[in-house]
């Protein structure tokens, strides 16, 4: 198979996922038996012998020689004052995370049992990000933590290219099919089928001189319609850009955004709550990050963020992976021998759960 990730638009190749899926927003509760379904029956397919949750690592930053206090401290709020060089980390555990919080109890895996602390690391299957910083879900700390690094939170709906490589190499394992399969990708990313409600910030210095306010204004509004064409432009593309010049408030057709006309305007797999854009491409695709220099859903492959899909099953089916939207973990159900090499994978961070566990 090529690497170019050809669109697929038989959709019906992923009909036995949607068989196995039950449930939605609106309906969470069996007709047949007045039953709830289980907690994941809408997002992890039934069938499968185990459920392994990769969790998305952290990432962290601070000056490379001080703290972000002493360096607020030493002035360096001052808008003039050079910022200083950051150090990142970008594949943090959330073992880490739990020891420098002091949430290390409240990851574990029971955190009522005087014991918990001596129980091997052992993470609560059902365990939160949010948690382990101890905040509320959806709040955010701007502040560094007491070793001097500032935390954040993982990606939700996104596994970190380097993770998904080590998992792409125990997955390309388990299946007769390692070339062979289907990645998707969630169709409602931001300029991803069409460029329609996408913008961008700029900042410019005024011009020296003691310049009128009714020449600025239109200068400054010129400045930012110039720059916003050549984002565009480079983003999405020339017609893209000259369309939105012309019609800045019209809508903007599918093929506008990242996607070909083809997989932007084509059928989409739908499964519950969700749709996907589907491409060919086998697990083995994933094993390195050339994948991202071709993949028709990433429009920046030197970037420090690229979406990774959402989906990805072998031709075979002998496992399903499962990057919901709005989880700070990626799900794979397969079966108890990949399962138990996902567990013990060097570089990947995984708990064993059950359909029904609460995330």
């Amino acid at each position: 198979m090529s690497g170019r990730f050809p669109f697929v638009s038989e959709v019906s190749r992923g009909a036995w996922l949607a068989e196995r899926l039950e449930g939605d927003n609106s309906s969470q509760t069996d007709p047949r038996t007045g039953h709830p379904y289980d907690a994941l029956a809408a997002t992890v397919p039934s069938g499968f012998p185990v459920i392994v949750r990769v969790l998305h690592p952290f990432s962290r930053d601070r000056p490379a020689q001080r703290t972000f206090t002493e360096y607020v401290a030493e002035g360096g709020e001052d808008p003039f004052e050079p910022a200083p060089e950051i150090v990142e980390e970008r594949d943090v555990s959330w073992r880490a995370v739990a020891d420098a919080h002091g949430t290390r109890r409240e990851a574990l895996a029971d955190p009522g049992d005087a014991a918990a602390e001596v129980l091997a690391g052992e993470l609560r299957p059902n365990v939160r990000a949010h948690e382990l910083l101890g905040l509320e879900y959806g709040a955010h700390r701007d502040v560094e933590s007491a070793d001097g690094w500032r935390y954040s939170a993982p990606a939700e709906g996104r596994l970190e290219p380097s993770v998904l490589a080590r998992v792409a190499e125990v997955l390309a394992g388990f299946t007769r099919t390692p070339d062979r399969g289907v990645a998707a990708v969630w169709e409602g990313y931001g300029g991803l089928v069409t460029s329609q409600g996408v913008g961008w910030f700029f900042a410019f210095e005024d011009p020296a001189g003691n310049w009128p306010r009714w020449i600025l204004r239109p200068l400054r509004h010129v400045q930012s319609r110039i720059a916003e064409f050549r984002a565009r432009r480079g983003r999405f593309g020339t017609a893209a850009a000259v369309r939105h010049l012309v019609r800045p408030r019209g809508p903007q057709p599918p093929g506008s955004g990242i996607l070909p006309r083809e997989a932007a305007a084509g059928p989409r797999l739908e499964l519950p709550d969700r749709g996907y854009v589907c491409f060919d491409a086998g697990i083995r695709e994933f094993t390195t990050p050339a994948w991202m220099s071709h993949a028709p859903w990433v429009d920046e492959p030197g970037s420090s963020w690229v979406q990774t899909p959402n989906l990805i099953w072998p031709e075979g089916r002998e496992w399903v992976l499962v990057s919901e939207i709005d989880f700070d973990s990626t799900l794979i159900a397969c079966s108890a021998a990949c399962a138990g090499s996902l567990l013990g994978a060097a570089g990947v961070e995984a708990v064993r759960i059950t359909r029904d566990t609460w995330l």
